[in-house]
């Protein structure tokens, strides 16, 4: 995928766990300059957005990534690098043992560990506010007061939203860069179904909610004026885009060039179908 190649659209912010090269790509930034462009341009703002969407959410998503590579080199695989994009970066790894099973594993545990880093923001925000939880909601707006403690309080009632969406967003939509396509393309696998196959219908879908998607942004941006909504509606676009890449090579065979439906487990399901139905068809003949 071009647009989340990480040697042309990244930063190079160094290595991680293991010796693993961290990229930051360009769209951590647009997030928070739409973000500011939307909110009055003062200061205590301006300083609000930069930390909400600048280290803090970088943080979470490296968290989310760091899971998924520990589990990927359980599983014998070797991780290349990591690209740190808002809802929830991309893990560049190499082949892996365990086939479909190790898959689905992998897809899981980056949103599974946003739930205990929202029990630690829970805590925190309950030291906060003196044990008063009512603010700590996805619903709540962000009500900052104009004080140290307003602003860590502000901080973390919004990163706990972010950590929501990210869950649910990697969780529910089935497109790369997302980890929904890969968890429902390895239950398809684990049912037995044929690489092109799940890679058909989980793309479809994806394409479908996408555009679902990029719909309700466009709703929000020109018939509500919602600003902010900008940010949505090029995801949406950027899904779309991705999601159809994947429908196209499941329609002309070149599912070796998938970031998801090329790997290994997908590879090998794909060639036991292939000898199976040869087998076959030489027995009858």
């Amino acid at each position: 995928m071009p647009l989340l190649n990480a040697q042309k659209n990244a930063l190079n912010l160094g290595s991680c766990l293991f010796g693993i090269p961290v990229y930051l790509h360009w769209s951590n930034l647009f997030l928070p300059l739409v973000a500011l462009a939307r909110d009055y341009p003062e200061p205590f703002i301006s300083t609000f957005i930069v930390v909400l969407f600048g280290p803090a959410l970088i943080l979470m998503v490296l968290l989310h990534e760091l899971a998924k590579v520990m589990v990927t080199r359980a599983y014998g695989g070797t991780v290349e690098s990591i690209v740190l994009w808002p809802l929830g970066g991309l893990t560049v790894f190499g082949p892996q043992q365990g086939g479909a099973s190790a898959e689905l594993k992998i897809g899981i545990i980056g949103s599974f560990i946003h739930v205990p880093i929202i029990g630690i923001l829970a805590g925190i925000y309950a030291l906060l506010t003196g044990g008063d939880m009512s603010g700590f909601q996805v619903s709540s707006n962000a009500s900052i007061s104009r004080t140290m403690n307003g602003f860590a309080i502000g901080i973390v009632q919004q990163l706990y939203k972010l950590n929501v969406l990210i869950i649910l967003s990697n969780l529910i939509i089935p497109t790369f860069p997302l980890d929904g396509g890969r968890i429902m393309g390895a239950l398809f696998m684990k049912c037995g179904m044929a690489t092109s196959t799940a890679a058909k219908i989980t793309s479809s879908i994806g394409v479908l909610m996408s555009l679902a998607g990029t719909a309700y942004g466009c709703y929000l941006f020109f018939f509500l004026g919602s600003f902010g909504a900008l940010f949505e509606l090029v995801v949406g676009i950027y899904l779309v885009y991705t999601s159809t890449n994947t429908l196209i090579r499941s329609a002309t065979g070149t599912l070796s060039d998938d970031p998801i439906f090329g790997g290994p487990c997908y590879v090998k399901k794909e060639d036991v179908n292939f000898e199976a139905v040869t087998e076959k068809e030489g027995d009858v003949v």
